[in-house]
């Protein structure tokens, strides 16, 4: 330990991992002063800021309980190892595997509301609610309240505790994603997504929290289905309009506590300890006590209550007495909270206080409030500045007088209601609409580079914060005939649009501006493109018939155009689907004569994908030695322009090939090279693919020790994912490495559950493999008969890959060699009369 304070200690610790203090203070949810004055000595961590730097500067379980105790001021700093060296059990392999719980940390004491906490602290114990609704209208406070008891209950659901803030999405598509998002499970596409979560979730002990969820109501029976599947799991949902679900416990909040007419200065209220506290943050000498504490009680009682109203009222005490802001209240509020569900009664009943408030701010204030109102979903100092002109000088007073909201992460927004209030006053609306748009479509065009070249972590997280801002910048350029910028955005659109797994909204978007485009007579490459976009992410929602005639047609048009530097996208995926339909030569000749045109045109990223796409082919037809060659040339391309996940995808695909032409060390260089990769940018399902191909290689070196370990990893990942499909596939495995091991009880169970669960998952194939291993067993046993009838049932199969049938064939040699044509012919007898291979298989899963 060099270091003599925990301040210093925690300078070098940071330091050591590469964090500065900005960037420690948004991992932890503070502000950067108050990081500093910590590594200063001049103020100690909070209890939660405690726990969340001990999460962000790694320090190990068994060494925890003394950082907090030594952080919180008592004892040594001594007491811990050195800061500059990471501690001996540090894995970061492990630590990628599970997400941190993400409830945020308030920068302002949470107030009051004792009632309402015992309430749902009662509720979230009780196993009995497990879907729990805060009710109330905008500015009640229900966000801050659902922060407050989450926090409270890390332990409760063993660290499984997540806040999924919905503001931003707008439609139900979206939920998804969203949860995945916070849970970092990859999206893939969305027929996955959801067996992924219920997968992870199904034994979870987890609480998840969602933020703003009644403008996305119609995804409330989605709860419903989620609670089904996970018994141990529970949702707090915040929201202003019920859910209207069978099992919901819904707590309606009001205003805070409120101080009667006449008090006698004893008891504790909520409203007057709110008031107090943001007034203080203003004048930090303010006491409330005489004619000051009897003003303040008629603030509290003219609002009865309401958080917001409050907030807003104390923002007032720098340029009015208490006295006159109750008069101003009296005098021009009218606040009922029966009627504030009615949007314009609610408008009309806090105007007076906003009123009060924007006539007190200087003229750039005012400007800036009013320009905000055009954000949808937050947004960052820079879009702001870039956008309307409000430099951190404004937003900086604005977030003083409570008007402007900073959250956790950076970011600002505006309650809805401040928002649609300072709309009234917006001037220039289609200027500032159009420079919205520019400045949000241009964000997502330059994000092409990291898509499409090296890839930077951070690109999909900064952009799924924006998509609130990207859709109505969308909308205004469609709407506005803005084609330029619409078409710029195409390409990081699609792969946005596609990781995520926002298909439905991609499809809707795109279909729009085709429908726009159609009428326009000299938009005929941006008809081309946007045709393209469209079938790539019909082709990934499911439907190749549809997909193949939208890439059709923008092949033709774009051919006509002469341009061909756009019709690789179109060409290579059209190739696409034509193998997955079985037309092989038409995917080829589409595929080559789209690699043809990327090379032509300089279109590297594309080129690669149909160098691959063309080994990918050539693999399905057989041709396994020219297959190796392409997906080669696909893989160096990605590998220059350093785009890590491409890479990684391309070693995993490329390493069966690799096994097949028996090139056992080039196979097991691209699986480590990928598991790194995996790693490296926290791709779980990649890392799990890597893994069990590994064990596949373990156990083809006749060291099924060294297999089962890399299997049973690779299960582990993929059941974290809730990757059923995978689940089977590594179940599967791990059955082949205990008959190696002659572990035949444990290959009879692993096998069966492979079965019953490909079937579960309607994965036939993958069901015929593992009762063909099972078959294996059967034989030991010397039940000949049943293992030849299953054997004998999936040659026959049309579902049966190429290598199920060369198993099936050399496990018919062995029970040919050892049981005679007597009772070979026996079991051929009870094939024929045991039905079709679907009954056979669900009678071995039972």
């Amino acid at each position: 330990m060099n270091a003599d304070t925990f301040g210093s200690w925690l300078k070098t610790r940071r330091k050591r991992l590469d964090l500065t203090q900005e960037m420690l203070a948004n991992l932890v949810g503070c502000s950067v002063s108050a990081i500093r004055k910590i590594e200063n000595d001049e103020r100690r961590p909070s209890r939660q800021i405690a726990e969340l730097l001990a999460a962000h500067l790694e320090i190990p379980p068994e060494e925890k309980p003394l950082f907090l105790k030594i952080a919180r001021g008592d004892g040594s700093s001594l007491g811990l190892k050195n800061a500059s060296e990471r501690p001996e059990n540090w894995s970061a392999l492990s630590e990628s595997f599970s997400p941190l719980s993400n409830v945020p940390v308030s920068p302002t004491p949470f107030i009051g509301r004792s009632d309402e906490i015992e309430t749902l602290l009662r509720m979230l114990v009780d196993p009995h609610y497990r879907l729990i609704t805060i009710l109330g209208v905008g500015g009640i406070g229900k966000t801050r309240l659902a922060m407050e008891v989450s926090r409270d209950q890390l332990k409760v659901f063993d660290e499984n505790v997540y806040f999924i803030q919905l503001a931003a999405i707008s439609t139900s598509d979206a939920i998804l994603p969203a949860i995945a998002s916070v849970l970092n499970i990859p999206a893939g596409n969305t027929g996955e997504l959801k067996p992924r979560l219920l997968g992870y979730l199904r034994e979870k002990n987890a609480l998840l929290v969602l933020d703003n969820f009644e403008h996305i109501i119609d995804s409330a029976p989605l709860l419903s289905e989620f609670l089904q599947q996970a018994p141990k799991l529970k949702f707090l949902v915040t929201s202003r309009e019920r859910l209207n679900l069978q099992g919901e416990w819904t707590l309606e909040l009001s205003g805070l506590s409120v101080p009667p007419i006449v008090d006698e200065g004893m008891a504790i209220y909520g409203a007057l300890q709110l008031f107090e506290s943001h007034a203080q943050r203003i004048q930090p000498d303010l006491k409330l006590i005489g004619e000051e504490r009897e003003a303040a009680i008629r603030i509290c009682q003219r609002v009865d209550g309401m958080p917001l109203a409050i907030e807003l009222a104390a923002a007032w005490v720098n340029v009015l007495s208490c006295e006159e802001i109750a008069d101003e209240i009296e005098h021009g509020f009218d606040f009922l909270s029966s009627t504030l569900r009615d949007v314009p009664e609610r408008h009309r009943s806090l105007r007076a206080v906003f009123e009060h408030s924007w006539k007190r701010l200087a003229k750039p204030e005012q400007t800036a409030l009013s320009r905000l109102t055009i954000f949808q979903g937050g947004f960052s100092r820079e879009a702001a500045e870039s956008v309307v002109g409000a430099k951190r000088g404004v937003l900086s007073g604005l977030e003083s007088k409570s008007l402007l909201r900073r959250s956790f992460n950076g970011r600002f927004d505006l309650h809805e209601v401040i928002r649609q209030y300072a709309r009234d006053y917006l001037k220039d609306e289609s200027a500032l609409r159009d420079r919205h748009s520019e400045y949000y479509l241009d964000l997502l065009h330059r994000s092409g580079a990291d898509f499409f070249g090296a890839d930077k972590a951070n690109s999909l997280g900064r952009l799924f914060d924006e998509l609130g801002n990207l859709n109505v910048a969308w909308d205004w350029a469609l709407s506005h005939k803005r084609f330029a910028l619409t078409d710029a955005a195409l390409e990081s659109m699609w792969m946005l649009y596609d990781v995520h797994g926002w298909l439905t909204d991609g499809i809707e978007q795109t279909n729009d501006l085709i429908g726009a485009l159609r009428a326009e007579a000299d938009s005929q490459i941006y008809l081309g493109r946007a045709l393209t976009f469209h079938g790539m992410l019909v082709f990934r929602a499911g439907d190749y018939v549809r997909a193949r005639k939208v890439f059709e047609e923008g092949i033709e048009i774009l051919g006509g155009t002469g341009e061909t530097k756009h019709l690789p996208p179109a060409l290579i995926f059209n190739g696409i689907v034509a193998s997955l339909m079985g037309d092989f030569p038409r995917a080829r000749e589409l595929m080559d004569k789209g690699v043809e045109l990327a090379k032509e045109h300089g279109n590297r990223w594309f080129m690669a994908l149909g160098q691959f796409d063309q080994g990918f082919i050539a693999g399905q037809e057989g041709n396994l030695e020219h297959a190796y060659v392409r997906m080669q040339a696909g893989l160096s391309i990605w590998r220059e322009l350093g785009n890590s996940r491409f890479i990684a995808f391309a070693l995993n695909f490329l390493s069966p090939i690799a096994i097949q032409l028996g090139r056992l060390e080039n196979a097991q260089d691209f699986l480590e090279e990928s598991l790194a990769l995996s790693t490296e940018i926290h791709d779980r399902w990649g890392m799990g693919t890597s893994l069990g191909r590994l064990g596949i290689l373990a156990l083809l070196r006749d060291d099924p020790s060294g297999a089962k370990s890399m299997l049973e990893k690779s299960l582990a990942l993929f059941t974290d994912l809730g990757a059923r499909w995978d689940i089977a596939w590594a179940l599967t495995q791990l059955g082949k490495a205990a008959i190696a091991s002659k572990e035949w009880d444990q290959a009879n169970d692993l096998l069966k559950r492979a079965i019953k669960l490909s079937l579960e998952v309607q994965a036939l194939p993958q069901a015929i493999d593992a009762a063909l291993e099972l078959s294996e067993c059967f034989i030991h046993r010397d039940e000949l008969e049943k293992a030849a009838e299953l054997i004998l049932s999936a040659m026959g199969h049309s579902a049966s890959t190429d290598f199920a049938k060369q198993r099936a064939e050399q496990l018919m040699t062995i029970i040919e060699a050892r049981g005679g044509a007597e009772r070979l012919e026996k079991a051929m007898r009870q094939q024929a009369m045991s039905g079709d291979m679907e009954t056979i298989l669900l009678h071995l899963a039972e």
